[in-house]
């Protein structure tokens, strides 16, 4: 079994139940995407406790390998799977990031498409060749979190999520920016503790969701 503790059950349990959804026929032209580990991750020294990390043991991941490869059948599923099991081997605050992103673009990308892929990976630093990334893993999009700064400010704390989203069909980067994150609780499904750096993580992965899919859906080529 999974570790029992506080918001890592919820991300685990969250993820178990999304992602067997993608356990469908995939077509090429839906989106089929890597979140890349954040390259750089800052985070005031004063909110350091305030983070929960956690490591899974070797057993633990390849429970979790077998239970969402029962009965599949298929290479690219059962790659994929083993992916996102060896990315829960570890968590800390940039993994989480990524996690909670991971979650959200599953989410959302299922209101359009009903064969959508998506899965973490964690990747070293320095230069990325995306399209090597992309052959490597069979995908067509890549987002690359490229650095998050969380900052603990008078007023609450604050994010800058610097990204960069790459697309396959026309070899170009569609997406760089830098997105501000706020620790407020907009309630609804980005409920949060306001204040926290988990209203960080939430909206973070909103914001960022938003602002990927804008710039998916804003040329054609992207699709052909």
């Amino acid at each position: 079994m999974l570790p029992v503790g506080t918001n890592k059950d919820m991300r685990i349990i969250l993820l178990l139940l999304l992602i067997p959804m993608i356990s469908l026929g995939q077509d090429k032209k839906s989106p089929r995407v890597v979140i890349l580990n954040p390259q750089e991750f800052i985070v005031d020294e004063v909110l350091t406790d305030s983070i929960t990390n956690y490591t899974l043991t070797d057993e633990q991941v390849q429970n979790c390998i077998a239970k969402r490869n029962k009965d599949e059948h298929r290479d690219y599923i059962i790659r994929m799977n083993e992916f996102e099991c060896e990315f829960m081997r570890t968590m800390d605050a940039p993994t989480d990031f990524t996690f909670y992103l991971n979650i959200w673009m599953i989410f959302k990308l299922y209101g359009v498409f009903d064969d959508a892929i998506i899965f973490p990976l964690r990747r070293g630093t320095g230069a990325i060749d995306y399209k090597t990334l992309a052959d490597e893993y069979d995908i067509n999009w890549i987002v690359n979190i490229r650095k998050v700064k969380i900052l603990n400010e008078f007023d609450g704390l604050r994010a800058i999520a610097s990204i960069e989203l790459w697309n396959e069909n026309a070899n170009e980067v569609t997406l760089s920016t830098d997105i501000e994150i706020d620790d407020k609780n907009h309630a609804g499904e980005m409920s949060c503790q306001e204040g926290t750096i988990n209203c960080i993580m939430i909206n973070g992965s909103v914001y960022i969701t938003h602002q990927i899919m804008k710039s998916m859906f804003s040329k054609k080529k992207y699709w052909r």
